[in-house]
């Protein structure tokens, strides 16, 4: 009796909540935003995996195989980037289940984390009108629009942007939604704890763990996670309270905000050679050419922002032209003074323009580890997921600014404003809803994406890989054919053509002395060893029977000839000895792991190292390599977590050499 009258407490409390809710016409309106935003991205929900999607998530194959906690500490901690991000990964691991089978399942999950990122965007806009205008009121003289309509009014327009559509519908940049949810959840507790009416404890609670733990989980998310501190101190320099007496809190500001900062810029000073010598090395742009090119990247992603169409969103932008002394200095510069104009007019109007002046801070602040010196590659529509709140808090302000000024009394003006953001949300769902459905039409995509850059070598060769996945060998090969004239210089092509020729014997190949005048001569592209990976999975399990083994094998050794791939000998030779082991030439496959061995001692060639020379009978050698891999994994690296799987599979192999010993 007691449990049944409990029970009937629990639900009616339960009930009385959610009436409440529902009465609370501001959470309706969240909910209904929030519904909308699941209902236009659904459209984009099938597909395929594609591109890094497939590089990034294959390694969960082996916590499928049942390799237990090792296979999970090998995928979480062997990811990319300066920190690993471990977290992205292991959301990914959570759903091994639904891979390689279930791309939907993958999306959904993205889907998810950006509506619950819309909720948060729409509470820090709130907040922060809380903050700066102190008044909750429709009729406040300085906002009489209200802190709700304003903040759904941001969320609106950042949710329903489609040029949010390749960050949320492709799978592997969940890094970039989950690093911004971080992101968000920290600036929130930095608010809360700032209160004025903030208890000592809830001050710890949420700028000690609250923001210091969002802070971790956004930079092992992803890197632009390091950016936090510095949105705080544009929030601190916009609100005019930088300077607080507070002496708990200063000290907080030091150990949260100034240390970090201050980590960052010794990382990149430490790594000076490595980020500003070599990488740049490996990239068709100098430091000054990204600094000239960038600023006119920048305003491209505001015109798409600002200007939406269908058609005009891709994830292929590597052609794009890059300013350089002889030809776009002039157009360069002016894009430079612009950017720069923007960021001082901003610092010196941040009380008097102030959300216009937040909002360009933001965006360009956002910007500053990915669109600056590092030399990344130079265009990328995914950087704007969370700086697009920046260029929504600036057209908002206009907007807000424009219908204020409207000669009319100010209940008309509410619904003004709530007509025009009625309009332009109907407008940015209808495009997105267009741009999402394209996701779930892999061919029509890859061929959308090519005919709107016909110039770009990876749309060539996405459309290419795509006709070949679903099986338009025919197609896929005279595709290759009558486009291969305008790639010449692109060693991809013709790896993409080999792959090709694996499943069909009536493929005709180009002629040899082409082949190894591309590999010798052409330009580098990362892609190159995807493809050749690819081409010796189909090897390895039995598929690729029209292919002479020779050709790849020379292509390969052409490309360690040349000198634009001087850089990545390393991979090219670890390659090679992999088709010369998948044929049992383990002499051949021995040697070119040795050399590639001397370029870099990495754990899993040690590894396959120990396991040839085992295979060869050469149980000594195996032995030393063995031991060398035990010495190096003796301490906890990430390295030995990332290969730990392999490096398991030596120490059972060591049992097995005791024996025999």
């Amino acid at each position: 009796m007691i449990l049944v009258t409990c029970h009937l407490v629990v639900i009616d409390k339960t009930l009385s909540m959610v009436v409440g809710l529902v009465k609370n016409r501001d959470f309706v309106s969240v909910f209904l935003l929030l519904v909308l935003t699941v209902v236009v991205f659904s459209s984009g929900l099938y597909g395929r995996f594609i591109l890094d999607d497939i590089i990034n998530l294959q390694g969960i194959s082996r916590i499928n195989e049942g390799e237990g906690v090792t296979a999970w500490l090998s995928y979480i901690f062997g990811g990319v980037g300066a920190s690993g991000r471990p977290v992205s990964y292991f959301s990914f691991a959570l759903q091994s289940s639904s891979w390689p089978g279930s791309p939907y399942n993958f999306k959904v999950i993205n889907l998810m984390l950006h509506v619950v990122n819309g909720a948060l965007v729409y509470w820090l806009s709130r907040l922060l009108l809380n903050f700066y205008y102190n008044n909750d009121d429709a009729c406040s003289s300085k906002n009489i629009f209200g802190s709700h309509g304003l903040a759904i009014t941001v969320a609106t327009f950042w949710l329903l942007s489609p040029i949010q559509v390749s960050t949320v519908l492709y799978i592997v940049q969940r890094m970039s939604i989950l690093s911004a949810m971080f992101v968000l959840i920290g600036l929130i507790f930095w608010m809360v704890g700032r209160a004025k009416d903030a208890s000592l404890t809830r001050k710890i609670v949420c700028l000690v763990f609250g923001y210091g733990g969002a802070f971790v989980f956004a930079v092992l998310s992803k890197e632009n996670g390091v950016l936090l501190p510095l949105y705080v101190l544009i929030l601190e320099a916009i609100s005019g309270q930088a300077n607080v007496k507070c002496r708990l809190y200063r000290l907080w500001k030091w150990l949260f905000v100034y240390v970090p900062l201050v980590m960052v810029a010794s990382y990149f000073i430490w790594n000076a050679e490595l980020l500003f010598v070599r990488s740049y090395s490996a990239r068709p742009f100098t430091l000054i050419e990204r600094l000239l090119t960038e600023p006119l990247i920048l305003f491209d992603y505001i015109s798409k922002i600002l200007f939406p169409s269908n058609g005009r969103y891709s994830l292929f932008h590597e052609n794009y032209p890059i300013a350089t002394v002889a030809g776009g200095l002039y157009l360069g510069l002016l894009a430079l003074t612009a950017l720069l104009g923007a960021i001082i007019w901003a610092a010196a109007n941040r009380t008097k323009y102030l959300w216009s002046a937040l909002g360009i801070l933001i965006y360009f602040s956002a910007h500053s580890l990915e669109s600056t010196i590092i030399p990344l590659e130079l265009y990328f529509e995914h950087r704007n997921y969370f700086a697009l709140l920046g260029v929504v808090a600036v057209f908002v302000s206009c907007l807000v600014w424009g219908v204020k000024n409207i000669g009319v009394p100010n209940h008309y003006k509410l619904n003004v404003l709530a007509t025009l953001v009625t309009l332009c949300a109907t407008w940015l769902a209808f495009l997105t809803f267009n741009e999402a459905k394209v996701w779930s039409r892999p061919l029509l995509q890859a061929s959308n994406w090519y005919e709107s850059n016909p110039t770009s070598q990876r749309a060539h060769g996405h459309l290419g890989a795509t006709l070949f996945k679903y099986g338009a060998y025919e197609q896929s090969s005279q595709f290759y054919q009558d486009t291969l004239h305008l790639f010449t210089n692109d060693p991809t092509k013709p790896l993409l053509w080999l792959e090709l020729s694996c499943l069909s014997s009536q493929i005709e190949l180009p002629s040899q002395a082409f082949l190894r005048e591309v590999a010798k001569t052409g330009k580098f592209y990362k892609e190159t060893f995807n493809i050749i990976h690819s081409t010796i999975a189909l090897i390895e399990s039995g598929q690729c029977v029209s292919l002479d083994k020779t050709i790849l094998k020379t292509y390969i050794s052409d490309l360690i000839g040349n000198t634009n791939y001087s850089g990545n000998k390393f991979e090219l030779f670890i390659l090679l000895s992999k088709i010369f082991g998948v044929e049992g030439d383990y002499y051949w496959s021995i040697l070119y792991m040795e050399i590639a061995k001397d370029f870099s001692p990495r754990v899993d060639v040690l590894v396959s190292l120990s396991n040839m020379y085992w295979l060869y009978g050469d149980y000594n050698k195996s032995k030393k390599y063995m031991e060398l891999v035990a010495e190096r994994c003796n301490k906890l690296s990430i390295e030995c977590l990332k290969y730990k799987p392999d490096v398991d599979d030596l120490m059972s192999l060591k049992e097995k050499i005791k024996q025999h010993e």
